[in-house]
């Protein structure tokens, strides 16, 4: 998937040596620099975005976005000189560019999202890969801490837990991303991975404990220690019906095997395509006025 984004349009400026003239031109050559500046950071970011590297593709938008961010505040700027130089077209063509550059930005803000998302689909894979494997290590401590075999329970208990703390790292990084995506039941999906994660190792770590008071028949001591772990227990089933829930009401953003939040990619892709379209419609605006008043502006080139 190619997430590029278009190049802002550098332009804007007049001809004549009016003092106002000259302050115009002067502004539109400073935002027209943190503009160009901004695009060269933006090829940087395809770049990297088109070999799947995408911390640093977003590392370079959010550097590519403060100037473009610049360049609007430079637009801005133009208002009074609009003004002041006392014509109507003027103040069309600054809302114009001004319209141009914030769609612009709003297309940088959906790719961000789209870009959070496919992280958080490595991460949904990373998760589904190792979970059946440490869930089965989970159960076969239990049964062999009910079936008195101790030593066992402590072996099983250490390779599950040994995954679940995987788990639980993959899990809070997709949280991260999730509060980045800005998604409720995303959020909601990733905080039950972490719940089920943490509480899991707790309750493994109770599980342990109790097979080691067991070995050395403290069955009393057993027995307090396995009440915690049920507890946990209790608290991860809760956790894991709950992640179900949400994969049964949405089944295509939590695939058994596909790319997950594919709904929500198309979304975002969507509306960062139409946050682009609004931008070319501005610029095109823009260059119309610029046309109807070519004795005005200089030609670009």
């Amino acid at each position: 998937m190619l997430l590029l984004i278009p190049v802002v349009a550098a332009s804007g400026c007049m001809g004549g040596d009016d003092e106002n003239i000259e302050e115009w031109n002067s502004t539109v050559d400073a935002a027209n620099e943190y503009l160009n500046a901004g695009d060269e950071l933006k090829d940087e970011g395809n770049e990297a975005l088109q070999q799947d590297q995408y911390d640093l593709a977003l590392t370079k938008y959010e550097a590519a976005y403060s100037e473009y961010q610049e360049g609007l505040n430079k637009v801005q700027d133009l208002r009074p000189l609009a003004d002041d130089l006392d014509k109507d077209f003027l103040n069309e063509y600054v809302n114009l560019w001004e319209k141009e550059i914030e769609a612009y930005l709003e297309q940088f803000e959906w790719n961000d999202k789209i870009i959070y998302s496919l992280k958080f689909g490595q991460h949904y894979d990373a998760f589904q890969g190792s979970f059946d494997s440490a869930v089965q290590q989970y159960l076969d401590a239990v049964s062999y801490y009910n079936d008195g075999n101790y030593q066992s329970a402590i072996s099983a208990a250490n390779l599950s837990e040994d995954k679940w703390e995987d788990l639980l790292l993959t899990a809070e990084s997709m949280l991260e991303l999730a509060q980045k995506i800005e998604v409720g039941y995303v959020t909601q999906y990733a905080t039950h991975l972490v719940e089920m994660s943490d509480h899991t190792i707790k309750s493994l770590g109770f599980l342990k404990d109790a097979a080691y008071a067991a070995s050395n028949e403290n069955m009393e001591t057993a027995s307090q220690l396995i009440h915690e772990q049920n507890a946990h227990d209790d608290e991860m089933v809760n956790h894991y019906d709950g992640m179900k829930a949400i994969e049964q009401d949405h089944p295509q953003d939590f695939p058994a095997d596909g790319t997950a939040l594919a709904t929500l990619l198309d979304e975002f892709v969507d509306e960062r395509d139409t946050a682009h379209e609004n931008s070319a419609s501005y610029l095109e605006q823009r260059k119309e006025i610029a046309d109807e008043h070519d004795d005005f502006f200089e030609e670009e080139g």
